[in-house]
């Protein structure tokens, strides 16, 4: 039987094997129909059976990637293999589909971090969703900072990781993200 999650009680979490650990994504907590939708990760390694919450440091445990998946699972309702090659065919196979009010509800909080959040005002073109975050550890003081901010506009999944940061993962990471997604074609 599987360890308990450190994540609690979730109605409706999406479960998604990487070949290495499980990743427990989102959910609702407080109910199974009005619960609030929830945006933590956990991953359960199997070699030690043992359950590791992302939230923080998200930025040790799994590279950008990793987290570009999650954002992308979190777009298009479907877990999928990454297209790292331009021009090249396919969009990978898809591992597992998402409930859709699971993904509507992360649309509109992803959109609200954008519109009036923690990236609000980084210069992220319209129709970017995101997420911020900021992952503190080890010992020094003040504790090392690693900021971040995943998400995704239109078929593009980015994850930006700035380590040892001077600051959160909206203010850091958003301009980088801004002038990546203003810059494509």
């Amino acid at each position: 039987m599987l360890a308990r999650s450190p994540l609690g009680t979730r109605y409706g979490p999406t479960f998604v094997w990487d070949g290495r650990e499980l990743l427990e994504l989102g959910g609702s907590a407080g109910g199974r129909l009005r619960g609030k939708p929830q945006l933590e990760v956990a991953s359960f390694d199997p070699a030690t059976d043992t359950w590791a919450s992302l939230q923080p440091p998200i930025s040790r445990q799994h590279p950008p990637l990793a987290m570009a998946m999650v954002a992308a699972a979190a777009d298009a309702g479907t877990v999928r293999s990454p297209r790292l090659v331009v021009g090249e065919s396919g969009a990978g196979a898809a591992a597992g589909t998402l409930p859709s009010a699971l993904v509507k509800d992360l649309h509109e909080m992803m959109a609200s971090v954008v519109a009036s959040g923690t990236a609000a005002g980084q210069g992220l073109p319209a129709g970017t969703y995101a997420k911020t975050g900021t992952a503190q550890y080890g010992t020094s003081k003040p504790l090392k900072t690693d900021a971040w901010l995943v998400g995704f506009k239109g078929d593009i999944a980015f994850a930006a990781l700035v380590v040892n940061s001077d600051g959160n993962g909206g203010p850091t990471c958003g301009p980088i993200v801004a002038r990546f997604l203003n810059g494509l074609p």
